[in-house]
């Protein structure tokens, strides 16, 4: 019996211990907080916040399995209070992600000019709900041990959830704006909303746009600015390098979908003029031997469209005037050596390297 008894207080030892370490961690650990722009701290850090919720979860399920023991009667209460206050937390940090991720997509779309002066009234309304949002962060980082953060969990829960719906109300708003832009430029139908919105806050820079170029148009990775005139665009390039000049630069202003309208136009008439150019002057190039002139002139699919241009003036020759097809296929294989002696030039810009084989 005795032997029990010391058993069973060993038990109730180890069991007291293990609760003793949950509430000692439960006590010193706080949230951490990013500062945003120039706010200040008034985001949760979104790695640290999901690993306290993990561990939360994790000390529940070690709680309740110490709950479960009948060497954990005496300390019942404390441990079904920390289960408690750790479930109330764990509840209230993920409604607060949730309002600060809507909070951060609302309000990067409405920082941007464009939203901002088409949704003038909801745009008000956001500052106010923003202001909001900022007093209540400031508010929980003077807060933010968790033990103070629980004995504030009902009111912030309120507060969140109210700011949540406000926010989703703005959401929808944006919802319906970003509708109006797919309508006027249906290749925005394939951009998230997120990426839409983010390049709607931005002024007109290369590297804004990157991300959204990228989906609206094949292999198109970035935007030219004009270096001696601010606001203006002057072509764009590709993931390889190739550069594509606009006919008459394009002003960096004005609606999302206008912009993009006039990018598209200005790639159209650039191809149309490169296209005019190589069935010019490009088959002369050809046909007088001048092979290395033409694939260094040319971008790629224009080369390739001259070639073709060549091979069909070459055959419409021959059937219309007479010839020999012989005579075809020994202009083709002049012109394939030249291009091959060219891959042996140590002067050739990577491009060129991996333009001439596609030739």
């Amino acid at each position: 019996e005795l032997e029990e008894l010391c058993m069973a207080a060993q038990e109730e030892l180890v069991t007291e211990e293990k609760t003793t370490a949950i509430a000692t961690k439960w006590q010193a650990t706080s949230l951490t907080f990013l500062n945003y722009n120039s706010l200040g701290p008034v985001m949760l850090d979104l790695v640290q916040t999901r690993q306290l919720m993990d561990w939360l979860e994790e000390s529940n399920v070690s709680l309740r399995s110490l709950l479960g023991s009948k060497h954990s009667r005496p300390f019942k209460h404390e441990i079904e209070e920390l289960m408690t206050k750790f479930t109330l937390v764990n509840d209230l940090l993920d409604i607060w992600l949730g309002v600060q991720h809507i909070w951060r997509y609302v309000g990067v779309a409405f920082h941007g000019e464009d939203v901002a002066s088409q949704l003038s009234q909801e745009a008000k309304r956001f500052e106010y709900i923003n202001s909001v949002y900022i007093k209540l962060m400031q508010e929980a980082f003077t807060h933010r041990y968790l033990m103070m953060i629980h004995s504030h969990c009902e009111s912030l829960r309120g507060r969140l959830v109210e700011t949540h719906e406000q926010l989703e109300i703005s959401q929808k708003c944006l919802t319906g704006y970003l509708d109006t832009k797919r309508q006027a430029f249906p290749r925005m139908f394939f951009v998230s909303n997120t990426i839409l919105l983010e390049s709607l806050s931005h002024t007109i820079e290369a590297d804004s746009m990157k991300h959204l170029l990228i989906p609206l148009f094949d292999n198109i990775r970035g935007l030219i600015l004009d270096p001696y005139s601010a606001g203006q665009l002057i072509g764009v390039h590709s993931e390889e390098g190739e550069q594509l000049y606009f006919p008459a630069p394009i002003q960096a202003s004005g609606a999302i979908e206008r912009l993009l309208g006039d990018i598209l136009s200005g790639m159209r008439n650039a191809l149309i003029h490169a296209a005019d150019k190589v069935a010019r002057e490009g088959i002369i190039q050809l046909q007088t031997g001048e092979v290395e002139a033409f694939a260094k002139g040319y971008h790629t699919q224009i080369g390739v469209l001259g070639m073709q241009f060549w091979w069909t003036d070459m055959c419409r020759r021959i059937l219309t005037e007479g010839g020999e097809m012989s005579f075809a296929a020994s202009a083709i294989q002049t012109v394939g050596t030249k291009l091959r002696q060219l891959l042996f030039d140590f002067k050739l810009s990577s491009l060129e390297r991996n333009q001439i084989p596609a030739l």
